[in-house]
Formats: structure tokens, C-alpha cells, sequence
């Protein structure tokens, strides 16, 4: 999450407040629920779960920052 917010094109880039906080949020969320559920649920599949749900919230924070992105031009 920190490394898409530092990182830098050579191009004035910003980033929208909305789906950036929404992202962070996310992220935050589901990460702590799938290491919630991968620890503290005692079942067989409880791991596969958990990782499951992280990698959603992985996936759901990328889309959503990059959605957030504003610069002048356009990403292709």
C-alpha cells in the first residue's frame, strides 16, 4: 500500500481521498479477518479461509487504489 502511494512516474500524480482511505480501510479489514479466522478457528480448512480472504482484501485494495489514481494522461 505504501509503495503504490511512493511511488513516482517523472509525472505530477495524484491520488483521490475517497477510494484511497476505502482502500486502506479494506485492506486493514479483511487482512485482520482472514488472520482472525486462519488462527483462531480450529477447523481443517480455517487456513485456507483465512488466506483466501487476504489475498481478496490484497486484490480488492489494489483495484480500488488504482482507481484513486489522478493523472494527467491515461493508464493502458
Amino acid at each position: 500500500f505504501v509503495a503504490m502511494l511512493a511511488y513516482s512516474t517523472g509525472l505530477p500524480i495524484g491520488y483521490a481521498a475517497g477510494p484511497t482511505i476505502a482502500s486502506l480501510l479494506i485492506a486493514v479489514v479483511l487482512t485482520c479477518a482472514g488472520l482472525a479466522i486462519a488462527v483462531c478457528v480450529h477447523s481443517r480448512w480455517a487456513s485456507t479461509v483465512g488466506g483466501a480472504i487476504v489475498g481478496l482484501g490484497v486484490i480488492c485494495m489494489h483495484f480500488l487504489g488504482m482507481a484513486a489514481v489522478e493523472l494527467p494522461g491515461r493508464i493502458s
